[in-house]
């Protein structure tokens, strides 16, 4: 996640840089127009450079701020992508914003990511503005996308992003390499195509992450249990919280599958999973 900290430059003490903000010098403004700083700081970096400072006025202030591109990079000066890019918690409602940093990880980074983090990001049409990354990211590892695609009625916040649907399931799949997934917090529409997607192309997933999800049927956890069979990776499912939309026979498909292999299945929270049916395996 970012931390955002909004200093009117004006009156505010300078900052020790043990705090993690630089010193802030006092900027000259006009009586008419009031000058402020705001600094983003990179909470999850693995070097010391990204601290990066925007100056505006409180006559055009843009509520949304553009994603500066240093963060997709190990350098100030945006000459060494990143092997971890962490975009969690970013608004993507800045049009211009968007198209650059999406063009960038699938060109610039496309050779050097390892692990992509967009969890609760909004403004992103997962059906069309991921498309360009699709088949991009040679080396992907890690891919988590968690909340981004949450049920309308759960926010009345219109940057919410549309639940999971066919187009976003082909772009997540296509990102062959990955070992980790995490689609936590969201909403499926065509969940049995997603899962089936999964199962044959996936074939590197050792874990995957579906915690409070909504709309996981027993079709999906049947997949699960083909995609274990299949490529024998697959040893980690955390289907802790999810809505009731399976049953019995999803989880019984689900076990059968793991049963000779070590394998981490957390269904905590959910209510539905101490049958007759699983008392019996």
């Amino acid at each position: 996640m970012k931390k955002v900290k909004f200093v009117d430059v004006e009156t505010a003490p300078a900052i020790d840089d043990t705090t993690n903000v630089h010193k802030k010098h006092t900027v000259q403004s006009s009586p008419q127009s009031a000058q402020f700083v705001v600094s983003a700081i990179g909470s999850n970096r693995q070097h010391q450079l990204y601290n990066l400072d925007f100056k505006f006025s409180d006559r055009h202030i843009d509520p949304v701020l553009p994603i500066p591109l240093q963060v997709l990079f190990q350098d100030v000066v945006c000459s060494a992508p990143s092997k971890v890019i962490q975009l969690s918690g970013w608004s993507f409602t800045h049009h211009d914003s968007k198209l650059r940093i999406l063009k960038s990880i699938a060109e610039a980074c496309k050779d050097t990511v390892e692990s992509l983090s967009m969890d609760y990001c909004c403004g992103l049409d997962l059906e069309n503005d991921l498309d360009i990354l699709r088949g991009r990211l040679t080396k992907l590892k890690k891919l988590s996308l968690a909340g981004l695609a949450r049920q309308a009625s759960k926010s009345t916040n219109k940057d919410f992003n549309a639940p999971f649907g066919p187009s976003a399931a082909v772009i997540v799949c296509s990102l062959r390499s990955i070992t980790s997934l995490n689609l936590s917090d969201n909403a499926f529409t065509d969940s049995k195509s997603l899962f089936v997607s999964i199962s044959e192309t996936l074939l590197n997933l050792k874990s995957i992450f579906l915690v409070r999800c909504d709309g996981i049927l027993d079709s999906c956890l049947r997949s699960l249990g083909q995609c274990i069979q299949r490529f024998r990776r697959l040893g980690s499912i955390d289907l802790s919280y999810c809505s009731t939309d399976f049953g019995d026979d999803g989880l019984v498909d689900l076990v059968s599958a793991v049963s000779n292999h070590t394998y981490n299945i957390n269904m905590n929270a959910i209510s539905n999973y101490i049958t007759s049916a699983m008392q019996g395996i």
